[in-house]
């Protein structure tokens, strides 16, 4: 039985709901992408880095790697993605003239993604037309008009029978309001690199919201994980009917940055409760919390308190900020982070790291495990910076 489930929400359009109810730590999504393409900077490399058919890191010299036998652009982690991998000679072809242009490299990211989408139509018609079904506008905008006489050029010996500027725009509206980001390993802390982009056509129905109730994992190198898979973890408990909402964008981004992307690329200004009480703040000229990170989600929740906590110390959040403590316990320690750390469930304790593990969170971004006593220190080191 589906955990979630998509509903018309007032003003808001299709969403993701609870349809039972939810565990705090409970994984109720795992998907597959429907569409996934590498993004140019990391394809910009003498040699592959990643697998193109499922982003997972390629080990250089290992002769686990199989080379695209058709072009320098492409190559797979194994014979299985090797084998299910959409890489036929025209896509190879498109790679090969896109590579050799001058254009920048955010704008052959986006003409990446489109040789992906159209190559769909001949692949998997099927789920090109669950691409036409995401979110997203069929506005023309200057950079669509940029971009289709490149596009047009590097399909024109497909045998597609509409590569028109309003189909176009129309799919680059689908990848900005869309496509989550894929990052890529690194070892400089505070540096977050994209390898990625995915469209997922059940994630893609999750919300935004600045408090979010779940968040978003991938485990695209680990080698006992499907790695091209998204798995929406809930922070908290959720009941049937409640919407699940993800954050697109780290949790600790101030009000001022969220907002300009939210309107940028989304379209809309949102007004949670957490941004009711920072804007609330700017009136009164107070600051808030900021950070430099990276994307990593993309996707208004009503959101609900962290009903699982039992401690004594959880009852008193900070007086000017009453979701202080959605951070201190979801907010990710490790510096220059900036992911959100999530419940795990104690079946999935003892599965992925072996019986009489105390670790009872995990952070989406870097995988950082902490036990419930290290949360509580957390707590009382955040209390002693308060008073």
């Amino acid at each position: 039985m589906a955990m979630v489930k998509v509903v018309e929400v007032g003003g808001r359009g299709r969403a993701m709901v609870a349809a039972v109810p939810i565990a705090a730590g409970q994984v109720l999504l795992a998907e597959s992408p429907l569409l996934l393409y590498i993004d140019a900077s990391a394809a910009a490399s003498p040699s592959p880095a990643f697998c193109d058919h499922c982003s997972r890191t390629l080990p250089s010299l290992s002769p686990s790697i199989i080379p695209c036998p058709s072009c320098s652009q492409a190559a797979f982690c194994s014979s299985a993605c090797a084998s299910a991998a959409s890489h036929p000679p025209h896509v190879c072809q498109a790679l090969r003239k896109l590579q050799s242009s001058a254009i920048d490299l955010h704008s052959q990211t986006q003409l990446r993604f489109l040789i992906a989408a159209y190559n769909l139509v001949l692949a998997a018609p099927s789920l090109f037309q669950q691409l036409l079904q995401m979110e997203g506008s069929s506005v023309i905008d200057s950079h669509a008009v940029f971009l289709h006489p490149f596009i047009q050029e590097l399909v024109k010996s497909w045998p597609l029978q509409n590569v028109s500027v309003q189909l176009t725009g129309a799919l680059l509206q689908k990848d900005n309001r869309n496509a989550f980001a894929i990052m890529a390993p690194s070892s400089e802390p505070g540096v977050r690199r994209v390898r990625a982009y995915a469209l997922y056509s059940q994630a893609s129905f999750f919300n935004h919201d600045c408090l979010p109730n779940a968040c978003r994992f991938d485990y695209v190198d680990d080698p006992d994980k499907p790695n091209s898979s998204i798995f929406i973890r809930a922070l908290h408990d959720i009941s049937p009917g409640n919407e699940v909402c993800l954050s697109y964008f780290p949790i600790n981004w101030n009000l001022a940055e969220r907002r300009n992307r939210l309107l940028q690329d989304y379209g809309f200004e949102c007004t949670c409760e957490r941004c009711v009480v920072e804007d609330q703040w700017d009136d009164e000229g107070e600051g808030h919390c900021n950070t430099e990170e990276e994307d990593f989600h993309l996707g208004h929740s009503e959101h609900k308190g962290d009903e699982e906590m039992d401690d004594d110390d959880s009852e008193n959040a900070a007086d000017d900020f009453p979701h202080a403590m959605f951070f201190v316990k979801h907010l990710c320690p490790c510096e220059d982070c900036g992911g959100t750390m999530a419940p795990i469930l104690p079946e999935q304790l003892v599965e992925e790291l072996g019986s009489g593990c105390s670790r009872s969170m995990e952070c989406n971004m870097c995988g950082y495990l902490r036990t419930n006593e290290e949360f509580l220190q957390d707590l009382e080191e955040q209390k002693g910076m308060e008073t």
